[in-house]
């Protein structure tokens, strides 16, 4: 059995598992301070982590079953996108989040395989996947509607129930202006990371073709 597959089937069961225990206690906790369930899933979507922890997931599941409705989760573009994204939530926390809360038990075997362990066993499944050389530059701005479609999404929630999953995008505290900032400043990091992403599958791409 191959490092690849060893990967492949461990982000296949432990991705949905952790998602699940994830899912679970953040709705138990919200139901518990009284929000409902609509509610409580909405507030679980809002963070980036759990989208793209859901997206690995995916990709994973696509590559074990085969399966036709999850197709779209086995093409270059979605595995790329993938891997951009989770590297982001890797380092962004690492850089910007980690110290600002604390986590024991449950939540922080959790807190530890999303932000990471699990970014990085997905980027070295998916250097050693076979199929590379796909991506394109172009590619970069479709990737960056995930990230600009999330901030939209967030930020209108936000207005609403005056609730941010990031300290970074909470307007009641910080104003627009400073979120503006800040969310340049992502837009900057994502750029940069999605076009090393393309940078490194064409280069891997070549050479494969090299060694044929």
């Amino acid at each position: 059995m191959t490092l690849r597959t060893v990967l492949l089937w461990f982000g296949a069961i432990a991705g949905p598992i952790t998602l699940l225990a994830r899912t679970w206690l953040t709705l138990t906790s919200r139901l518990e301070s009284g929000d409902n369930l609509v509610g409580a899933l909405a507030f679980l979507f809002t963070f980036f982590t759990v989208l793209t922890n859901l997206m690995m997931a995916l990709c994973y599941v696509a590559a074990v079953t085969s399966w036709g409705w999850l197709g779209w989760w086995n093409r270059p573009f979605a595995r790329g996108l993938t891997v951009g994204s989770i590297v982001m939530v890797s380092v962004y926390y690492i850089f910007f989040l980690s110290g600002l809360e604390s986590f024991t038990g449950i939540d922080n075997v959790l807190n530890i395989y999303m932000h990471y362990l699990a970014p990085w066993l997905f980027v070295l499944w998916w250097l050693l996947t076979p199929e590379h050389g796909a991506l394109r530059f172009a590619d970069v701005p479709k990737m960056l509607l995930y990230p600009l479609l999330y901030v939209i999404v967030v930020m209108l929630r936000g207005a609403l129930v005056h609730e941010y999953p990031y300290p970074v995008l909470n307007v009641d505290q910080l104003g627009y202006g400073q979120v503006a900032i800040g969310c340049l400043g992502m837009l900057i990091g994502f750029v940069a990371i999605y076009a090393l992403t393309v940078a490194v599958d064409r280069w891997l791409g070549r050479r494969q073709l090299a060694r044929v």
